[in-house]
């Protein structure tokens, strides 16, 4: 697939790209809605790449090979209990998933603790009840052996990110970010249908 760059690059004089149709460029160059919060911008991850199936650990403690959910766009928060931004962000996922739990896959991920009781106190104090919350006790999603190699990395927290029905990485925002707004609709919709 192009980049946008690459397409960009290659129109001659402006002259348009008469041989793809208006939704099949947009998918071409991966020009999203713009999908902000209060300090940061959703930013594309080029080249994308899929997520690896990844031991992750429930609230109990079982190991379970996490994946995204084929067909629907996913959205991986990574959090972590010594965080204050988290205590904003993680209510509102909760009401994102139990109001659009039909158009998205939301999975918390607590990347501070191993300790299922702990988190699940924590996250029982915050009210959350519609959020599936799991631990990533070996940081296998974040920190593995080479810090390049890392599926997520933790560039901020909390930090959100986008996977597409395809389970492809297709980018991240920072902070706590309203995903029920209008802009946040429109960029789960426009994934949606990759």
């Amino acid at each position: 697939m192009y980049s946008r760059r690459t397409l960009l690059h290659g129109m001659a004089g402006g002259a348009a790209l008469s041989f793809l149709s208006r939704s099949d460029l947009a998918k071409a160059t991966d020009d999203p809605p713009v999908f902000e919060n209060v300090r940061h911008q959703f930013t594309l991850l080029e080249p994308a790449k899929n997520l690896q199936p990844t031991k992750l650990a429930d609230l109990r403690g079982n190991q379970l090979d996490f994946r995204p959910e084929p067909g629907r766009v996913t959205l991986i928060n990574l959090w972590a209990t010594w965080c204050v931004a988290c205590r904003i962000d993680l209510p509102a996922l909760d009401k994102f998933s139990r109001q659009m739990g039909s158009q998205a896959t939301v999975v918390a991920v607590c990347v501070d603790l191993s300790d299922g009781a702990r988190v699940a106190e924590f996250v029982q104090d915050l009210g959350i009840k519609h959020l599936r919350v799991l631990i990533d006790p070996s940081a296998s999603l974040t920190q593995p052996r080479a810090p390049a190699e890392a599926s997520l990395p933790l560039y901020g927290m909390p930090i959100t990110y986008l996977l597409t029905p395809k389970g492809r990485i297709a980018g991240f925002i920072e902070g706590a970010s309203d995903w029920l707004s209008p802009e946040g609709q429109a960029l789960i919709n426009y994934y949606a249908s990759f």
